[in-house]
């Protein structure tokens, strides 16, 4: 497989794994989404090791960029539906630690 593939082979796998995280996301099955976010990095950091060696040796042709676009553009899409299902939880968690942080606050004040 030469570069090119490679790179193309490596976004539609980053595309499969965002959208197996656009899934766990809506179920909010938070434990089984942070897994497959190691997965996630995983796959980028490996693209970027190989789109490094790609401009060395030779870019896309038009058809492999257009597509490779079209995956970055669902990759994007799938990344801000994730990013809306884990707002929610996140700003819960940051009212509860700070909730915890004052109790604490009130415990070490008053010998609680």
């Amino acid at each position: 497989m030469g570069y090119q593939s490679e790179v193309i082979h490596c976004y539609e796998q980053i595309a499969a794994v965002t959208e197996h995280m656009v899934a766990l996301a809506r179920a909010a099955n938070w434990d089984e989404l942070i897994a497959v976010e190691l997965q996630f990095r995983a796959h980028v950091a490996y693209i970027k090791s190989i789109e490094e060696r790609l401009v060395a040796v030779d870019a896309l042709d038009a058809s492999q960029l257009a597509h490779k676009h079209r995956l970055l553009k669902r990759i994007l899409a799938d990344d801000a539906e994730i990013r809306d299902n884990i707002s929610p939880k996140l700003a819960q968690l940051s009212a509860l630690m700070g909730s915890l942080k004052r109790q604490q606050s009130l415990n070490q004040a008053y010998g609680a």
